[in-house]
């Protein structure tokens, strides 16, 4: 981990922007938490729900920073709904 370095991988929050051409029908406002495992999302092991054997794995908060900072930027695959 390279310092400063921002950690947290158990995050839950409010959408406040979506990047372009995120789909899935997301909206600002949304309430989420999300799946800290990041994969390549090309390779097959990430097309099969295997994120954790890519050989590119890592996690929110250790390879990207994570929760504990104001703000967070998730790929929005990793993005799970909560209820309100």
């Amino acid at each position: 981990v390279a310092y400063p370095h921002v950690s947290g991988a158990d995050v839950a929050g409010r959408i406040d922007a979506l990047g372009p051409g995120v789909s899935g029908g997301w909206a600002v406002g949304d309430r989420v938490t999300l799946y800290p495992g990041l994969g390549c999302g090309v390779c097959g092991r990430c097309h099969a729900g295997e994120v954790s054997m890519c050989r590119a794995y890592g996690v929110v908060g250790e390879q990207r920073w994570g929760g504990l900072a104001e703000y967070a930027t998730v790929p929005a695959w990793n993005l799970r709904r909560l209820p309100e």
